[in-house]
């Protein structure tokens, strides 16, 4: 009676191994989900998270932007969102890029791509992005700033100890 178990075991094993080697190579016909696959701007929105927030605006950062430089290995690069809530701020903006706006039409939101020096705790804004409310670029600024001393308590400071994090724990690619 242990051969027959034993033999049907073994024969189950070789033919669902023949079955996954099967479906490894082959493509899916078709999917079964009881949650829909997310909207393009539900995607977008799932990528950034909630950073800091102050009286100018509420920041965002997008955790898959951090990156190491290939040349000096202590360089982290990442990308904020800052989404603008300051009404004097935003009418200021607005009348900046006054040319570029439509009616009823405002500059919403801006994204800065920053540079850490983590082992001299050390930054630069390397560029930053303008949008309107639609997500139409406004303005796309090119900065060749200095590396700068990152201040504590700040955007930059949370921004840094993230990166340095990130590259302390191997989580950079």
């Amino acid at each position: 009676m242990k051969k027959y178990v034993v033999i049907i075991c073994l024969l189950l094993g070789c033919f669902s191994g023949q079955a996954v080697a099967a479906t490894a190579t082959s493509q899916p016909i078709w999917e079964i989900s009881a949650v829909p696959k997310p909207s393009a701007s539900e995607t977008e929105a799932m990528r950034w998270t909630v950073l800091f927030t102050n009286d100018i605006a509420e920041y965002f950062l997008d955790t898959t932007s951090l990156k190491q430089d290939k040349v000096d290995k202590d360089i982290v690069r990442a990308e904020i969102k800052a989404v603008y809530t300051d009404k004097a701020l935003l009418k200021k903006l607005d009348k900046i890029y006054k040319a570029k706006l439509t009616a009823n039409d405002h500059v919403a939101y801006s994204e800065i791509y920053m540079a850490f020096k983590i082992n001299k705790s050390q930054y630069t804004i390397e560029e930053e992005k303008i949008y309107n409310k639609k997500g139409v670029l406004l303005a796309d600024k090119k900065l060749t700033e200095k590396f700068s001393p990152v201040p504590i308590k700040t955007l930059v400071d949370t921004v840094y100890v993230i990166c340095r994090n990130h590259m302390r724990n191997g989580l950079l690619s």
